[in-house]
């Protein structure tokens, strides 16, 4: 399920945005008072929404982010300034004020995507991408999920999941490995166990939750979020270092994959994917499960 970010929803260009959100204050001082103003002596705003510091101030909200913040959709598609990074902020403030509520952001850098996109094993491997980055996806939001809980729930859950979400918060100095040096884990920990990721063949999926750590990050994660705590995981900046190529998709695939599975898990995990429109175009034409990504 997915919501389209046109640019007039919600981080517009800053004309409208001034008129809209101030007229009733700088507006009326303007044109009410008498005071002469230089268009080129008001501050509109950083061009990049979220660097922007008076973001939040002038948000306008709309429907399409009040269907976000119900969490009844899980994909933001829109073009290159349109808005989704600022939707984003936005989202974060609003959930990260609710009770027992745990928001993790996930922005992979420029150069992490590149980084992973170049690795000799994963293109040369020979194997199941998708799958792959399926799982490695799991394993980060699991750890970044733990890490917020273990850093900072206090008695709230079940005594044993709740010390194994500190254990995790202590071993990963209170926030967890970027995705480059997880996927880099998964990866010598496989090639221990065969010379190329393309020799497990149908035994790849149970190698990667066998490594990943998938099944026991995933009952603690589950058990706190079925003892009331809530956890948002917004993903976004896909789009930097993506070169349409086939391990860049499975990339994205292979998210979109995880999503649908922490989707199923609990109803007390929500994961949001922000994405650009021409790279959704592309992701929706090379998946058998097209019909559970679109808007």
């Amino acid at each position: 399920m997915s919501v389209h970010c046109h640019q007039n929803g919600f981080y517009n260009d800053a004309l409208f945005i001034f008129f809209c959100k101030n007229l009733s204050l700088v507006g009326f001082k303007i044109f009410n008072i008498g005071v002469n103003v230089r268009i080129s002596e008001i501050n509109w705003g950083d061009d990049s929404a979220e660097r922007d510091p008076y973001l939040l101030d002038y948000f306008i909200a709309s429907d399409a982010f009040s269907r976000l913040s119900n969490k009844s959709k899980n994909i933001v598609v829109g073009r290159k300034g349109a808005g989704k990074s600022a939707l984003r902020k936005k989202l974060e403030q609003t959930f990260e004020i609710q009770d027992e509520t745990y928001v993790v952001n996930l922005s992979p850098t420029f150069n992490a995507i590149r980084n992973v996109l170049n690795d000799d094993d994963i293109t040369n491997g020979g194997f199941g991408q998708e799958i792959f980055f399926q799982h490695t996806w799991l394993r980060q939001v699991f750890l970044d999920c733990l890490c917020q809980v273990g850093n900072s729930a206090k008695g709230k859950y079940v005594e044993e999941n709740l010390e194994f979400a500190r254990k995790v918060a202590l071993e990963m100095n209170r926030t967890s490995k970027d995705f480059v040096e997880n996927i880099s884990d998964i990866l010598s920990k496989l090639k221990v166990k065969a010379g190329s990721l393309g020799d497990f063949g149908i035994t790849l999926e149970r190698e990667l939750r066998n490594v990943a750590e998938v099944d026991s990050l995933q009952h603690h994660v589950k058990a706190i979020a079925d003892g009331g705590a809530k956890f948002v995981v917004l993903v976004d900046d896909l789009d930097l270092g993506w070169d349409n190529s086939t391990v860049a998709n499975n990339l994205l695939l292979g998210l979109l994959s995880a999503t649908n599975a922490l989707a199923a898990l609990s109803k007390n995990i929500y994961v949001c994917v922000f994405l650009r429109e021409d790279v959704y175009s592309i992701l929706i034409t090379k998946t058998q499960h097209s019909d559970k990504y679109r808007y």
